[in-house]
């Protein structure tokens, strides 16, 4: 940490002359380190200057990283408003300069965030997003994004309350266990399968749950 911190705070005291690219850098490096640690207050600190950095910047990569992980924290402090405009904004970024992996990472962190549903519109704009970063991640086989993205969108048709929408759910929820059978993550797999379990158990009733349980 105080060598990124260190490096960045060079960067502010000197300015980043006609490298903000490499400014940006650092200060994902250094936001990614408080959010391994899981300093959110920290990471939520940098939002607005990598929306700053973000403007002189002609390609977004580090600054569409970095959004994505404040959004994250953003939401864990409870501000689900601002995990909301964060994730918007790397997604717009993402799209903005073709990074297609960006924008499937900020796809399915508005996905995550809408799924803090207030209201009908918000659980479809979760599986708006979430169908987006689902198509394009299979697409172009962002295989680790894979599994985060199917545990965020199934939940989000599993909130939409309706019969084909928990029956989708259903399908997704079996294909990310299957997935994590594959690469032989069997806790991520049984966690996946009792969570169906108990989803159908609210939904439909317990001969049906056993079925995952």
């Amino acid at each position: 940490i105080e060598a990124a911190e260190a490096g960045y705070n060079y960067y502010r005291k000197n300015g980043h002359g006609p490298n903000p690219y490499q400014a940006t850098l650092v200060l994902y490096e250094l936001i990614a380190t408080y959010y391994q640690l899981g300093n959110d207050e920290k990471v939520v600190a940098f939002a607005d200057e990598i929306l700053s950095l973000s403007e002189k910047l002609p390609l977004h990569v580090h600054d569409v990283n970095a959004l994505i992980l404040t959004a994250s924290s953003s939401d864990a402090l409870g501000d689900n408003e601002k995990a909301r405009k964060l994730a918007t904004a790397a997604y717009q970024l993402a799209e903005k300069s073709g990074n297609r992996h960006g924008a499937v990472s900020a796809a399915n962190s508005l996905c995550a965030a809408y799924n803090i549903a207030k209201s009908d519109d918000d659980v479809n704009n979760a599986i708006y997003y979430g169908e987006i970063a689902l198509q394009i991640g299979m697409k172009y086989k962002f295989e680790l994004l894979l599994g985060s993205i199917m545990g965020n969108l199934g939940l989000a048709y599993y909130k939409l309350g309706t019969v084909e929408s928990q029956s989708k759910c259903i399908r997704l929820y079996g294909s990310l266990a299957e997935l994590y059978k594959q690469k032989q993550m069997w806790s991520q797999a049984a966690n996946t399968l009792t969570t169906t379990g108990v989803m159908m158990y609210h939904a439909r009733g317990y001969s049906y749950a056993t079925q995952y349980l």
